[in-house]
């Protein structure tokens, strides 16, 4: 998961992830090579294109032919805050959303290709 974890405001542990997996600013260099092939590194990116302060959205250009041709948008949060999937991965496994996910990102909405 690539992510400005500061304008982002997203808490990876509430999804399960570890911090292990989430590619951040303080990932050194992994960082930086995510930023410029995020393809190569990641298969998630959590990006907000309006935000000014978003580094990520200042390096990856969400709307370029490359990256739509690599990652598909799968949620777009009503403020501009985006989920990005890498194409071509395999069906990821499915299961419930706890309630109180569903609450607090209530403005989130599912992105019908």
């Amino acid at each position: 998961m690539l992510e400005n974890t500061f304008t982002s405001n997203i808490d990876g542990a509430d999804a399960g992830l570890l911090l292990k997996n989430v590619v951040y600013d303080g990932s050194g260099k992994m960082w930086i090579n995510a930023l410029q092939h995020p393809e190569t590194v990641v298969d998630w990116i959590i990006v907000d294109p309006r935000n000014p302060k978003d580094i990520v959205a200042q390096h990856i250009d969400v709307n370029s032919p490359q990256f739509q041709q690599q990652f598909i948008l799968v949620f777009k949060e009503y403020h501009g805050l985006r989920l990005y999937h890498r194409k071509g991965l395999p069906a990821l496994p499915t299961r419930s959303i706890p309630s109180y996910l569903m609450n607090a990102h209530s403005l989130c909405t599912p992105v019908v290709a």
